[in-house]
């Protein structure tokens, strides 16, 4: 299902359709966060879902963590974790969230985060 969802994430910012790129990254966010079978993560995730849709909008029309970059070079950013995913390995996963959220707090401290 996760790769199905990557697929159609894959397609969407192809695409360069922005509310296609926001619903794909959003249902893939999802998939992520109910596959982890945490469900403070879950409940966390399901109460932020508007918070999060207008953040993966900025990212994708801003790219504020890539200046210069635009939505389609976003387009595998999740790549790592969806194939950590698929083999099952829980340091690989985290890795690929690590290197994933430092590209937007360092760009975040760096502009000065008010």
């Amino acid at each position: 299902m996760i790769h199905l969802l990557a697929e159609r994430r894959h397609a969407a910012f192809a695409s360069g359709e922005i509310e296609a790129m926001v619903t794909a990254d959003l249902s893939l966010h999802q998939a992520i966060v109910t596959a982890a079978h945490n469900t403070l993560l879950l409940s966390m995730y399901e109460n932020l879902v508007d918070a999060i849709s207008s953040t993966i909008r900025t990212n994708v029309t801003e790219t504020p963590a890539r200046p210069g970059a635009s939505a389609h070079d976003l387009e595998h950013d999740h790549d790592p974790l969806i194939e950590a995913l698929a083999a099952r390995d829980p340091e690989a996963a985290m890795s690929a969230i690590v290197d994933s959220y430092s590209l937007y707090l360092t760009s975040g401290i760096s502009e000065g985060v008010q």
